[in-house]
C-alpha cells in the first residue's frame, strides 16, 4: 500500500472523494510514514530515495501537503479517526501562496491506471471482509489474522497478488463455505471500464517512469 497514492483524476479532491474507508484508512497511513522522507529534499539523507512515493513526490512538496490536507479533510467528513499531531504537523509545513502540481498529473493512461488499481484494490477489500467473515473478527483490511489465513495457504499479502491468486482465494472462500459479503466492490459505482492491463498502452510515460503507476 505504500508504493503509490491513487490519483484516479487529475483533481486531487475528485480522486480522494472517490476513495472507500478502507483505501482513504489506508492512505492516512501511508501520509504519515512518508511525511519526514518528502520534506527532505536531498536524496542523499533518506532512506527512501527509491522509493515510489519519493520519486513522484520529492519535487513537489507542497503539492503532497495540499494533497494529505484533503486527505485529512476527507476523514473529518467521514468521521475516520487519525493521530492529530499528524495533521499539526503538516499544517507547520505548509507554505502560503501558490503551489505547482506535479508534472505528472493530467497524463490519461495515468490516471487510468490508477482507476484501475482501485477497481482491483476494491475486488481485494471484499476478499479480505470475506476472511474476516469467516473467522468471526471484525471487518478491518487491516487485521493481522487475515495475512495468517492467506500464508496458511500459501498466498502473499492480499495487495502483493495477482487477478489469477485472487480469483483462487475465492474459491478456496467458497470451499470453505465463508460468507459471501453483502456490499459491491466500492469503485464500481464509478463506472470505471479500465483493465489492470490497461499499463500496456500507456504512451505518455517512459521506461524510467514506472513508479508513477
Amino acid at each position: 500500500m505504500l508504493n503509490t497514492l491513487y490519483v484516479p483524476y487529475p483533481n486531487f479532491y475528485q480522486s480522494i472523494v472517490c476513495y472507500s474507508d478502507d483505501t482513504l484508512r489506508s492512505t492516512l497511513l501511508t501520509l504519515r510514514c512518508t511525511f519526514n522522507t518528502l520534506r527532505v529534499k536531498e536524496p542523499s539523507r533518506v532512506l527512501w530515495e527509491h522509493h515510489a512515493i519519493w520519486k513522484a513526490w520529492h519535487s513537489w512538496p507542497q503539492a503532497y501537503i495540499h494533497f494529505a490536507q484533503l486527505c485529512f479533510d476527507e476523514a473529518d467528513t467521514r468521521g475516520i479517526d487519525y493521530l492529530q499531531i499528524d495533521r499539526r504537523d503538516l499544517a507547520r509545513r505548509r507554505q502560503d501562496g501558490r503551489w505547482q502540481k506535479p508534472l505528472w498529473v493530467g497524463w490519461d493512461a495515468l490516471h487510468a491506471e490508477h482507476r484501475a488499481n482501485l477497481r482491483f484494490q476494491g475486488l481485494c477489500e471484499q476478499i479480505l471482509k470475506r476472511i474476516c467473515m469467516a473467522k468471526g473478527r471484525p471487518l478491518s483490511v487491516h487485521d493481522r489474522s487475515v495475512d495468517d489465513w492467506l500464508d496458511a495457504r500459501g498466498f502473499p499479502p492480499i495487495y502483493n497478488i495477482d487477478d489469477r491468486q485472487l480469483l483462487a482465494i475465492d474459491k478456496i472462500l467458497g470451499i470453505e463455505n465463508a460468507p459471501i459479503p453483502k456490499w459491491p466492490n466500492h469503485y464500481d459505482q464509478f463506472n470505471w471500464v479500465e483493465e489492470a492491463t490497461c499499463y500496456m498502452t500507456r504512451v505518455p510515460l517512459g521506461p524510467d517512469q514506472e513508479y508513477l503507476c
